[in-house]
């Protein structure tokens, strides 16, 4: 704020009715009464926010001008020495501001800028209409925001281990404070101090992690007076789930992603929306009364067959496109629209198991006759073919009947498939 001249600040803070008096209930500190210069061009004002919310407002959206220049700032800082940088304590924030010069801007794009804030209503004299509700029921960023992490806590690594099971890799350094102890984002107990030395106190500290990954842990310690935050890191791309959306999908999805050339988005919208229709009708579809549109060929093993070849060519072709990384390569075996994708709704949805081995054996050729093409900065065709083989080989591991059927031409057929898989 300027050293001389008049200078006014305005808070505007959610406020609700006191259940007991005529007074207003503010959440925000009492201190903001007392926070201001001893000059007497310095003023403090308060108003009350007048749109109705539904939830807690947890908005930050700070607005400096004089005479010429406006300010708007908008982001996750509070109006704090640390949220604005200009205590010994300063958080790392994200914001988006806005400069506006009054006398050169567009006509009419101050007056928009105003209607950007919220509705308010000045408050006449906060000091007996309102109520400022105690620091610790103001907001759990009052608690957080001055209680910094120890630097002995170095690294929170999130990863997959064998592609299915979880874990959060804890990496701790020489300056921990005494009776630490890290719990989840519902305040859960994961790890204390105590359970780290029983095991020698290791260096690295492996979690084991079932769920969605997490996105910190709260920290806390015997003389740390609130929760300090450790983000989670994630070693890569491909450790994190798919969307719930993209889980076990149904065959026929999967080959409507492998055979059209529309983009997965666009594909997932049509399905998910024909799901919720299937789920809120309360009403019986009227009977078709073509014979011809009452017969669904769909379910017909030739006609389900073709569909299988023709999305094992889209799913060939995608194999053949440059692998820009080893995740790229990941994405496209393990992914939710990947090769393991495709064998586990084969697995699910096969109507006996004639077709699901019948059907798995054509996906594992299919693998062999893919022929990646590089390109600069890509990974190589080897190393492509050596990750598509392994997959293969994991398909051929599926590649049998009973004992009372290993005669007829499946078994023969599947004798021959097993035969050119081993040879490569």
């Amino acid at each position: 704020m300027r050293k001389r001249g008049k200078t006014e600040v305005d808070y505007c803070v959610e406020t609700e009715d006191h259940p007991n008096s005529k007074q207003l209930l503010a959440r925000a500190p009492a201190s903001l009464l007392a926070t201001r210069p001893s000059r007497d061009s310095c003023s403090v004002a308060f108003s009350r926010l007048t749109t109705e919310l539904e939830r807690p407002l947890h908005a930050k959206q700070i607005w400096l001008k004089d005479e010429r220049w406006m300010l708007f700032l908008i982001g996750s800082s509070n109006f704090t020495s640390a949220g604005t940088g200009v205590g010994k304590a300063i958080n790392y924030e994200a914001n988006l501001a806005y400069l506006v010069d009054r006398d050169r801007a567009p006509h009419g794009t101050y007056a928009d800028f105003e209607r950007r804030f919220p509705a308010i209503q000045s408050i006449s004299d906060p000091e007996t209409t309102l109520q400022f509700l105690p620091a610790s029921d103001v907001g759990i960023d009052s608690a957080q925001e001055t209680v910094l992490l120890p630097t002995g806590f170095l690294n929170a690594i999130y990863r997959t281990k064998n592609g299915r099971e979880g874990e959060v890799l804890l990496t701790f350094g020489d300056d921990l404070p005494s009776g630490w102890r890290i719990c989840d984002e519902q305040e859960l107990t994961r790890v204390t101090e105590a359970e780290w030395h029983s095991v020698a106190s290791p260096r690295s500290y492996s979690l084991i992690w079932e769920g969605r990954p997490p996105s910190g842990f709260l920290v806390t310690w015997d003389k740390a007076h609130g929760l300090a935050w450790w983000p989670i890191n994630v070693a890569s791309a491909g450790d994190l789930p798919p969307p719930d959306e993209l889980r076990d999908l149904p065959l026929d999805v999967l080959i409507d992603i492998l055979t059209s050339a529309r983009p997965l988005h666009d594909i997932m919208r049509g399905y998910l929306r024909r799901k919720a229709r299937e789920r809120n009708t309360n009403s019986i579809a009227p009977i078709d009364l073509d014979p011809h549109k009452r017969v669904d060929t769909n379910g017909f093993l030739l006609q389900r067959t073709r569909r299988f070849s023709s999305a094992l060519r889209g799913l060939r072709s995608r194999l053949e496109r440059p692998v820009s990384s080893e995740e790229c390569l990941e994405w496209r075996i393990n992914g939710p629209v990947g090769i393991k994708a495709v064998a586990a709704a084969l697995t699910r949805e096969a109507r006996s198991d004639d077709e699901r081995v019948f059907l798995l054996a054509e996906l594992a050729l299919e693998l062999t006759r893919v022929k990646p093409k590089g390109a600069p900065g890509a990974l190589s065709a080897h190393e492509i073919r050596e990750a598509l083989h392994a997959v293969s080989q994991d398909l051929q591991q599926c590649l049998s009947l009973p004992d009372d059927r290993r005669q007829g031409h499946l078994a023969q057929y599947l004798d021959r498939v097993s035969q050119c898989l081993t040879r490569r």
